[in-house]
């Protein structure tokens, strides 16, 4: 495993986790600056695409990852995620509301459920299209 490949993709999953928060903070935001606010169906609607948005961050990083880094790409995407957890998760307690629990099964799962979804990409791309 190397560590500026671990490095990397944990910055690129800590931009993709961030991307979708601007997007969705900042029409939040600006709807709300021009008087025009979003009502709490439109706020929880634009909440849920931006978790989606950014699991689908999450999937195309861990993509690239399985492709492209050798030898060992699962131990850099779960390493790399797990840096990304552990500051996420100081973050969240800093700043968030969200319990300890609730946050680490909601990674976990996420994780999982991305990886799976990523390793089953990755075998067809390379049935289809080779590195």
């Amino acid at each position: 495993m190397n560590a500026l490949h671990t490095l990397g993709y944990a910055v690129a999953f800590f931009i993709g986790s961030n991307l979708a928060s601007f997007v969705s903070r900042f029409i939040s935001s600006f709807l709300a600056a021009a008087k025009r606010p979003l009502s709490p169906d439109a706020l929880f609607i634009l909440e849920r695409v931006e978790d989606m948005a950014e699991l689908v961050l999450w999937i195309a990083v861990m993509v690239h990852a399985l492709r492209y880094v050798s030898p060992d790409p699962y131990l850099t995407v779960a390493s790399a995620f797990l840096l990304v957890a552990v500051a996420a998760f100081f973050i969240e307690k800093k700043f968030g509301k969200i319990s300890s629990r609730v946050f680490w099964l909601r990674i976990s799962v996420s994780f999982v459920a991305c990886l799976w979804i990523a390793s089953r990409i990755a075998e067809h791309l390379s049935r289809t299209r080779p590195a």
